[in-house]
């Protein structure tokens, strides 16, 4: 059991659910994430800054699904910077190494446990359990007293106490490879040439090789003076001459000419010259041992030593002959899951957080310009933001709409699931803004012979979940779709859905027959009638892609009631669809449209068809 390991268990439930406010604020203040009380308190303030974060969680919970919990949880860790904020506290090092280790045993352990709330279940009775096995045990936290090899660029501006440079003898030469059309290089000066003229002299092209054979000769040498100036106590180079094979002999010639060697017995050569020399490996190998004797005693040379040669092993004979077994079919495509909130990602960041509700208020200034404010007992004053639209969205789902006795207990408890962030003086009017919010509600005709305080339970559904395949959604043809049918949506760019298409719908009702969706929203439009009217409301469905979001939702309800219903005809059974904007749907308040704060639509039947066979990836002309 470690800190860390509580820490860990805290992050990966609020991945798991990364719509609950309060996991998601408990994981951001743990030490891993790092927010802090002010930054905490901030969020309450800050609608668009928390809804970051809330994508960014369900970011993490569509990657844990999809790709699994070791990528997860390394994009978790570069997004949020958490080594770098864990390498800065005391113990730094010992934190990072226990959060490494355990996301180590929690891959480990997803083979066993593939679903995120089996490895969550399994996180936390490993937490519980005493005696943990070896693999469990803490690791050492640092690996600076082992044997590090790194690259000479990645050593920039580190130190080691011992340093060995194996490889700067080397001599060879890479050529610099550029495209037929382009030839690139530095002038004298410093200045970056990008050359594409097709036809170049020869006295001029050969100028040009000359000045990048100059560039790739200081490259080298600014190289061996990083990798040399990293040790604190030693360093050990390997130098001199070696022979290496050239059209069927050997030859020194190219170790002659390496840019360490270069160093020590290339006085009065600049690297043309270089290159041209014809030094032999014994006069290269004497100016070593002169630099070594005529230097002070931290410098010294010395021959490597021999290689004691080990004899090859013999071959084993194989009793049969082995053979790469052949894939037992075509690899299966890749698949993936996508939402309404992935489809519309690119036109807003409220609607990629979740399904129901916005991040802010839609941004339309209200037609009402009064000094005063409502009355404070209204839910026109109820707080607005992500976490007042989960207690009315909590309140609805667990409330009996035909009975109101019951109503302010549940009030009550929607108001401790999701807080509101006020004092206690505060309680009494947030239940009293609710409860006459349900009063309101729940007794306004929404049209004809509907009223929603006559539907019982067993008339509803409540967040009706649903998961439609998809064989191949793609953003083009949905774009066509919505503009051919007259359903505004922005320009739709997401990846092609080829796998499955997800949602919740609030509620289902059954009244008069007749089955309707319905979607609650908690937007705060404005203080008066006016500010719920029709007009206003097309202009949030638009701004939201709302409708595109009820057109899959009656998709999804038109596949259900196929299926259950005898029969079934949609013109006869389907009652079309409820968007309630609850801040302003009262009996009293009728527009010259309908009730103030319902919007209602019944898609076409035959448009209706046609995205359901446009989401299938059939002929969006052929029947349902």
């Amino acid at each position: 059991h470690t800190e860390e390991a509580e820490e860990l268990e805290r992050i990966l439930l609020a991945v798991m659910e990364p719509g609950n406010e309060r996991l998601v604020r408990a994981a951001l203040a743990t030490e891993i994430l790092g927010c802090d009380a002010t930054a905490l308190d901030a969020l309450a303030y800050d609608e668009a800054l928390f809804f970051d974060h809330l994508q960014r969680f369900a970011d993490y919970r569509a990657v844990w699904e999809q790709r699994g919990f070791a990528t997860m949880f390394r994009k978790l860790l570069r997004a949020e910077g958490a080594e770098a904020r864990l390498l800065n506290l005391e113990r730094g090092e010992r934190r990072l190494t226990n959060v490494l280790q355990l996301a180590e045993l929690l891959a480990a352990s997803a083979r066993e446990h593939p679903s995120p709330d089996m490895l969550l279940r399994w996180l936390g009775d490993r937490r519980r359990q005493s005696g943990a096995d070896d693999a469990a045990q803490q690791r050492l936290e640092s690996d600076r007293n082992l044997v590090q090899i790194v690259t000479i660029h990645k050593s920039k501006g580190l130190e080691y106490p011992v340093v060995f440079c194996p490889f700067l003898w080397d001599g060879f030469r890479t050529s610099r490879r550029d495209t037929p059309d382009l030839l690139e290089y530095h002038e004298p000066d410093g200045t970056a040439v990008f050359d594409f003229r097709p036809n170049r002299e020869k006295v001029e092209e050969d100028a040009v090789q000359a000045l990048r054979r100059d560039e790739t000769a200081a490259e080298t040498l600014r190289l061996a003076y990083v990798a040399v100036t990293r040790a604190v106590q030693r360093c050990y180079l390997v130098a001199g001459c070696y022979q290496r094979l050239s059209f069927g002999h050997t030859t020194s010639v190219e170790s002659t000419r390496s840019m360490l060697n270069w160093l020590v017995c290339g006085d009065g050569f600049d690297a043309g010259q270089w290159f041209g020399s014809k030094l032999e490996p014994a006069a290269i190998d004497a100016a070593w041992i002169a630099l070594g004797a005529g230097c002070a005693d931290p410098f010294a040379v010395a021959p490597l030593p021999d290689l004691s040669r080990q004899p090859a092993l013999a071959a084993e004979p194989v009793a049969e002959r082995l053979s790469a077994r052949s894939a037992p079919g075509p690899a299966a495509l890749s698949w993936n899951r996508s939402s309404f909130s992935g489809l519309v990602r690119n036109l807003t960041p409220d609607a990629a957080v979740a399904d129901h509700d916005t991040a802010s208020d839609v941004a339309i200034a209200p037609l009402s310009e009064r000094v005063e404010g409502p009355d404070p007992h209204d839910i026109l004053a109820f707080p607005r933001g992500p976490a007042a639209g989960e207690c009315i969205h909590h309140l609805f789902e667990h409330i009996d709409f035909t009975d109101p006795a019951g109503w302010d207990d549940a009030i009550r408890a929607a108001l401790a699931a999701h807080p509101q962030g006020s004092l206690p003086d505060d309680a009494d009017t947030l239940q009293r803004q609710l409860r006459g919010m349900l009063d309101a509600v729940l007794t306004t005709e929404l049209g004809p012979g509907v009223c929603l305080g006559r539907i019982g339970r067993a008339e509803r559904l409540t967040e009706l979940g649903f998961t439609l395949p998809s064989r191949a959604l793609r953003p083009d043809s949905l774009n066509a779709f919505l503009t051919t049918h007259g359903y505004p949506a922005g320009r739709l760019d997401f990846q092609t859905v080829s796998g499955y298409l997800s949602g919740a719908i609030d509620l289902v009702f059954r009244s008069g027959g007749r089955y309707f969706l319905l979607d609650w929203k908690s937007n705060h439009l404005g203080d008066t009638r006016e500010d719920y009217a029709l007009e206003r409301l097309d202009q949030a469905m638009t701004e939201h892609a709302y409708r595109l979001q009820y057109l899959l939702y009656s998709v999804a309800l038109h596949r259900l009631l196929r299926l259950r219903i005898a029969q079934y005809d949609y013109d006869r059974n389907f009652g079309g669809v409820y968007y309630l904007f609850v801040r302003g749907v009262r009996p009293d308040w009728t527009t010259p449209q309908g009730p103030a704060g319902v919007f209602y639509d019944r898609p076409d039947a035959a448009m209706l068809r046609a995205l359901d066979a446009l989401i299938d990836g059939v002929d969006p002309g052929a029947s349902a």
